[in-house]
């Protein structure tokens, strides 16, 4: 029998520094949307042609996307605010655990680091029940590297 192997997200983790500092985990992580890359695309067919032709251009990083438990009273939480309204660039790495599955024997985990701008911030979630989510934007400027 074949198994697939995985990576859980149970332990990923999202690290930032909206200064160029040493990485600071983001407190109350409850989802993140790693970077989706894609390759602009240039329309190169020619006029004899009788299907569409392209040419890839320039790599996009696209957006990064989480979400927390907020509470600005947590560093982490506040640090995103302040790189916002500040108009400052971070550097942003994602960690994925280590895969898992029947017959792995690798303890590697792996990242997905680039450099943002946090372009948008909304709390939601106010309601008796709820304790406050804020969901996070952040737009990717530059390489993707993955490792």
């Amino acid at each position: 029998m074949t198994y697939i192997q995985g990576v859980p997200g149970l332990g990923t983790t999202l690290s930032f520094t909206p200064d160029g500092g040493s990485l600071t985990a983001v407190a109350q992580l409850r989802s993140v949307e790693p970077p989706a890359l894609e390759a602009g695309t240039w329309e190169s067919t020619a006029l004899g042609s009788t299907w569409e032709e392209f040419l890839p251009t320039l790599l996009k990083g696209g957006e990064v996307g989480f979400e927390v438990g907020f509470d600005l009273g947590i560093s982490s939480h506040a640090a995103i605010t302040t790189a916002m309204f500040a108009k400052k660039s971070c550097d942003v790495t994602v960690t994925f655990p280590a895969a898992i599955g029947p017959g792995i024997t690798g303890t590697t985990s792996h990242t997905v680091g680039c450099k943002v701008y946090i372009t948008g911030f909304t709390i939601t979630g106010v309601d008796k029940e709820n304790y406050l989510v804020a969901q996070v934007k952040m737009k990717v400027t530059g390489a993707v590297t993955l490792t």
